[in-house]
Parts: C-alpha cells; structure tokens; sequence
C-alpha cells in the first residue's frame, strides 16, 4: 500500500472553515439511543452501538434474518464507534472504563473474542474513537482529541492518527486542532482519506484574514481528501474542499467502489424555512444525486416550512447498494434507518 507522508512543521494555517450548525444529542439519563451505523462486507449485516446514559454496548442486526445480537463487554467498560475490516473478520472499536473519559481503540474478532487495545492512553488527548480499516486490514485511521470544560461540543482539538497493526506504531497524520471530525475513512485503495471537519482552533487559523473569502467561495461544503497526490494542507491556500453540494456538505462514507454518501443542509436549495433539513446524496464518480428529500408538505403564508428531518449518522454499504442512517429525533433515536441508493424502500428498524 502506497501511504503518504506529512511534516507538520511545514503547515501554515492560512484558511477558514465556517462553522455550521451541528446537531448536539442530548439524551435523558433514561433513554435509549442507536448511533454510529456501518455495514459489515456481506451489505446485509448492520453493525452499530447502543447507549443508556453514559455506558454504550455493539450491537449487530441482520436485515435477511431480522436478528439483533449485543457483544458482551466487562461491566466496568463502555464500547461504542465499531467499524469492521474490510474482510469481515477483525472488529476494531473505541473503549473506556466507565470510571475515566479516556478512551482508546481496541479490536476484537466478529464472535467478540481476543479483544486487545492497539493504541495507548493518552492524557493529553484523551478521546480516541472513529476508527476504519485500510483495504488490506493494517493500518487503521482514527481521530484523537481533548475535552473542553464547558460548551455544547465537549471536544476539540481533534486531529487524524493512524496504527500501523503489524508493528504497533501509532502516528499523528496532522496538526489541524479541529473543533469537529467525523470518522475517516480510507479512499481510492488507501491511498487517500477522505472526511469531513470543522474550523481548526488554533490562533494562526482562527484570525487568518482568509476567512471571510473562505465563506463566501466555499460556505459549509467541508469535505477533505488527505494523502496521495492530493495532500490536504494549509499552504497556498490548500484547504479546498474535495467537492460541493449546495452551501453544505459534510459526512461522507464510501464504497469499495469509491462512491461517496454524504449529508447536506438542503433548506437553502429547497426554499425551505425553519429548522435544518438534513438530506442524503450520494456521489458517483463525480456525479452527485439527492437519495432524500425530506421536506414539509405543508406551507405557511406561501412559504415550504421545513421538517426538521435530523439525520444524525449515515453510513453506505460497501457494494453502494443502500445506506443506513439515524436519525436525532425526540421517539427516533433508538431506531435504525435504512434505504436503497437508489432513494426508494426506506425503512426503519426497533431497536430492543
């Protein structure tokens, strides 16, 4: 596997990513809610976590056979973030004992056994989660950072990592400090990684006289290709998103095939006023088409009202053949969500 190199020195911070306005999941102490959806190679076998207050569990649904299975954990420990190899055999996760925030990556078998750690604890960047497996099962990608003493997003200062499984090496890819990323994922035969993120926090980028120019060229589109022959940095102004979708597109996941499943704010290009509308698109080749399309039915003093449709995490299977998504919803969020790629047969699934 051909990887690509970074020296963080060399970075200059030179742009802005707008932030935008991102769903926060507040859940009661009582309830019950799915999150982190993804496919397991069969396309048919859904693998995803479950939380009650802070201790979460993995859990598998199989859409032929509509049975649900929860891998047993120690009592002291809360696993969430899964993500299968791209053989099906190696389950890699983010763990943490229930008495600390810190949290680390460990792997497991399909079955739940051998679970080990790959990476170490780290006091400074304490969150480890969202990894993803490379083509060929070593490297796994994930996303390191700290926790803030108060706001609505509890994390920052994130930053994309990899361990290399065959020798045990962790390596920091960036420098970015960014207030938000979601999962990584490898791209293009894991030369390339592709996610999505948001403003890095450092003072250098923070007051970069670019940001203004950034907005208005790019607006909330902040999806990113990292390695190979296109290099994510900040030099020249190189901070460029790999695609755009309207004022916004965020979240992508992809196929063997290197289709893109992505989220996008669709109220601006909707015509639509009120809460955030959240749609799924899907990219192919560099043709982009709209999977949903969410909006309200009804209209108030002739203006489309908005339905607030909250999805909250989607994931695309690897044959691109369909997508499951949650959604953050007050009565949706112990539910599944899946739908075919070609935008019909939507449905939901109970959570127990």
């Amino acid at each position: 596997m051909r990887f690509f190199k970074i020296n963080a020195n060399k970075i200059m911070i030179v742009l802005f990513v707008l932030a935008v306005a991102r769903m926060v999941i507040v859940f009661a102490n009582d309830e019950t809610a799915v999150h982190d959806p993804s496919f397991f190679p069969d396309n048919e076998t859904i693998l995803f976590t479950q939380c009650r207050s802070d201790v979460c569990h993995l859990a598998t649904y199989n859409l032929i056979s509509s049975e649900f299975h929860v891998f047993p954990q120690p009592d002291s420990e809360s696993w969430s973030d899964g993500q299968v190899s791209k053989n099906g055999e190696i389950i890699a996760f983010s763990r943490r004992n229930l008495d600390s925030i810190e949290r680390h990556i460990a792997v497991m078998d399909v079955n739940g056994n051998h679970v080990r750690a790959v990476t170490k604890q780290d006091s400074d960047l304490p969150f480890a989660s969202f990894p993803s497996f490379s083509a060929d099962g070593r490297y796994i990608v994930f996303i390191r950072g700290r926790y803030r003493e108060s706001g609505a997003n509890r994390l920052t200062g994130r930053d994309l990592f990899l361990v290399d499984l065959d020798i045990g090496k962790e390596i920091k890819l960036s420098d970015f400090e960014f207030y938000d990323l979601n999962r990584p994922y490898f791209y293009r035969d894991s030369e390339q990684i592709i996610f999505s993120a948001l403003g890095p926090s450092s003072p250098a980028f923070s007051q970069s006289p670019f940001l203004f120019e950034y907005r208005n060229r790019y607006g909330d589109n902040r999806i990113y290709l990292f390695g190979g022959d296109r290099p994510l940095s900040f030099e020249n102004a190189g901070l460029v998103p790999f695609f755009k979708n309207g004022s916004s597109s965020f979240q992508p996941s992809v196929s063997v095939s290197n289709e893109i499943l992505f989220v996008s704010i669709t109220n601006e290009m909707d015509g639509v006023r009120g809460d955030y509308n959240y749609d799924l698109f899907i990219n192919r080749n560099g043709s982009i088409s709209r999977l949903t399309d969410w909006r309200s039915s009804f209209s108030e003093g002739g203006q489309k009202v908005g339905g607030a449709r909250f999805v909250n995490e989607a994931a695309l299977s690897p044959d691109g053949s369909k997508a499951v998504f949650t959604q953050d919803k007050e009565g949706l969020r112990n539910a599944l969500w899946v739908i075919g790629t070609d935008g019909k047969s939507e449905v939901r699934i109970d959570v127990p």
